[in-house]
């Protein structure tokens, strides 16, 4: 839908976030000496949803080369349980988690570069699906450094 100045309005989008099932969430791990910073957006093990994810934004305490990958172990620690995007809409099942871990965790599918502290817009339109117990993960090839995520999807 053309909106006017070049502008498109994407459909779909704003249908989900009027329906209620448009989610964000962000997480934001700092260094961890000798480990990798990772950030996930898992959908948990009987969630009883399909999230396809929307969008994905990072930013990292230096310039470098990240990974998308897959991974379908929960991360122990939560950042946040998913925000409605309709104020007052049901609550997500999917949630942003981080790790540190010594490796990278999962299946890489993809890799973006960032500069140092500037927040680069990753994934930009329906990027993958997740099924429950499913999760993509965004992680630093180097050790010892933040990396801030955030996230949108819908669910159905």
């Amino acid at each position: 839908m053309d909106i006017g100045v070049g502008q498109q309005l994407n459909v779909d989008w704003l249908y989900m976030v009027r329906s209620g099932k448009a989610f964000t969430g962000y997480t934001n791990i700092g260094p961890s000496v000798g480990n990798v910073s990772e950030v996930q957006l898992f959908n948990p093990v009987g969630s009883g949803k399909t999230a396809i994810v929307y969008r994905f934004f990072s930013s990292a305490s230096v310039a470098g080369i990240f990974n998308l990958s897959q991974f379908n172990t929960q991360f122990a620690s939560l950042g946040m349980t998913g925000v409605n995007l309709q104020s007052g809409g049901p609550a997500a099942a999917c949630q942003v988690r981080n790790a540190t871990p010594v490796a990278q965790d999962g299946t890489i599918i993809d890799l973006y570069e960032l500069l140092v502290n500037t927040t680069r817009t990753v994934v930009d339109d329906w990027y993958t699906i997740l099924a429950a117990g499913q999760g993509l993960v965004a992680s630093s090839q180097a050790v010892n450094l933040r990396l801030a995520g955030s996230f949108r999807w819908v669910e159905f």
